[in-house]
């Protein structure tokens, strides 16, 4: 579904909003490589924006606003995805406004894929069953079929199972994007050293989560969902992770948790008048702090 569309007869405009986990528990690697996840993902009011322009045929694709080489752009690789689909090519003039900080565990590039995949879907009018338009987001990254979908979602598998979860009580958030850049391959290859749980440890795990997730009823509830097991090999890379958790607490955070495999930390307020009121605190000693609401459209 693409919400907040603009468009005339030949542009289109659509935000892309960032996604935080509010919980994040991960499972031994499977034999494909990927982990198992349980996770607990909403999107926040933080956006990219993708504006679209439909052009003469002919003219091919050309996206601006990116400085990831082509071959590895995930907007880029969507288009082709549904090209290949439908064997038909599109002719785009692709314009993408970034805002969501890269490699910072808010899924930034997932988003941007997404939304293409929506806009296109709509503006063209594909006859695309919703199921095989989620095989095609799954095949471009684990995060990507999480923003087709709307408001939060507890995530399974490696993150493309997906169950609505419509209860999640209001809150706000304050994000923290730290000067520093780590991979999330190396932060699962850490994760993978350390003394990872069996598969019948991981699901339990699940399972005792989606009973709190049962009893969630207002914002103070929250923090007794709240966990990443990333946090510890993401601090390795990071030492100053839980530094900066323990700032966001002291501003006034019902809790403090890392984003996915970092290292945005983000902390979880009653309303936004406390989240910008702790934003405009730390501000003063970070350079990207953003206060934002759920996006549940």
């Amino acid at each position: 579904m693409v919400t907040e569309l603009h468009h005339s007869e030949k542009t289109a405009e659509v935000p892309a909003p960032a996604k935080i986990n509010l919980s994040l528990l991960v499972g031994p690697r499977r034999p494909d490589g990927y982990h198992p996840v349980c996770s607990v993902m909403e999107k926040v009011r933080l956006f990219d924006m993708l504006r679209v322009s439909f052009e003469d045929e002919g003219f091919g694709i050309r996206l601006t606003g990116s400085e990831i080489p082509a071959a590895d752009n995930i907007v880029l690789r969507a288009v082709q995805a549904l090209e290949q689909e439908l064997g038909r090519r599109f002719d785009l003039d692709i314009e993408l406004k970034k805002e969501i900080p890269v490699a910072a565990g808010l899924a930034g590039g997932s988003t941007d894929a997404a939304a293409i995949l929506r806009l296109l879907t709509f503006m063209f009018r594909l006859e695309l069953p919703p199921e095989r338009l989620a095989e095609i987001a799954a095949g471009l990254g684990a995060d990507v079929p999480f923003f087709l979908e709307p408001g939060p979602q507890l995530a399974r598998g490696a993150g493309e199972l997906l169950e609505p979860l419509p209860g999640l009580p209001d809150y706000a958030v304050v994000l923290v994007k730290p000067v520093v850049s780590i991979s999330t391959a190396e932060v699962y290859a850490l994760y993978d050293g350390l003394a990872s749980p069996t598969s019948e440890d991981f699901e339990e795990r699940c399972r005792e989560s989606a009973q709190a997730l049962a009893s969630l009823s207002e914002a103070a509830d929250l923090p007794s969902i709240m966990h990443n097991d990333l946090e510890e090999p993401a601090a390795t890379l990071f030492p100053g992770l839980f530094e900066l958790k323990q700032e966001l607490l002291d501003s006034g955070a019902l809790a403090a948790l890392m984003s996915g495999s970092g290292p945005t930390v983000f902390g979880i307020y009653r309303d936004l008048e406390a989240a910008e009121a702790a934003a405009a605190l730390l501000r003063q000693t970070h350079r990207q702090v953003w206060a934002a609401t759920p996006f549940r459209e």
